[in-house]
C-alpha cells in the first residue's frame, strides 16, 4: 500500500511525497485520527477525538480516563488495522493546556500481529512519533 506522506510534503522533483512503510502509515493514520476534532472533517463528522475539551478543564487529572476511553473508541471504529494494547494520558504540568497521549498498538496483517509500536502526542502542543 501507497500512502500520502504526513505532513503532505512535495519531494524535490515536485511530485507528491509519498510512503510504503506500514510503520509510517499506521503512525501517520493515528496522528490524523488523534489531532483531528469530530465534525471538522464535512463528509465524516464522527471522526476523531474530542480532546480540546478536556485540556483546560479544571478536573483533568479526572477526566483523564474518560479521554482515554474516548480514544480507545475512536481507534476502534476508525482503526481497524491496528489492535491496541495500551492508552495512556497525562497532563504535562509545566504546560497548562498540552496532555500527553501515549499509545501502544500493533499492525495487523495477513492474520499476523507485527512489532507493538507507540505514538507519542503532545496534544496542544506537536506529535513527538
Amino acid at each position: 500500500m501507497t500512502n500520502f506522506a504526513v505532513p503532505f510534503a512535495l519531494t524535490t522533483t515536485g511530485l507528491i511525497q509519498t510512503t510504503t512503510d506500514p510503520n509510517q502509515i499506521s503512525g501517520d493514520r493515528m496522528e490524523s485520527l488523534i489531532g483531528t476534532y469530530p465534525g471538522e472533517r464535512v463528509m465524516i463528522p464522527d471522526y476523531g477525538v474530542n480532546i480540546p475539551s478536556y485540556l483546560f478543564s479544571s478536573n483533568f487529572d479526572q477526566e483523564q480516563d474518560i479521554l482515554s476511553l474516548q480514544v480507545q473508541q475512536a481507534i476502534a471504529d476508525w482503526e481497524p488495522s491496528l489492535t491496541l494494547n495500551s492508552v495512556s494520558v497525562t497532563s504535562i504540568e509545566q504546560e497548562p493546556g498540552v496532555s500527553q497521549i501515549d499509545i501502544q498498538y500493533s499492525l495487523v496483517s495477513n492474520s499476523q500481529t507485527s512489532t507493538t509500536n507507540t505514538a507519542t502526542l503532545l496534544i496542544g502542543g506537536t506529535v513527538i512519533g
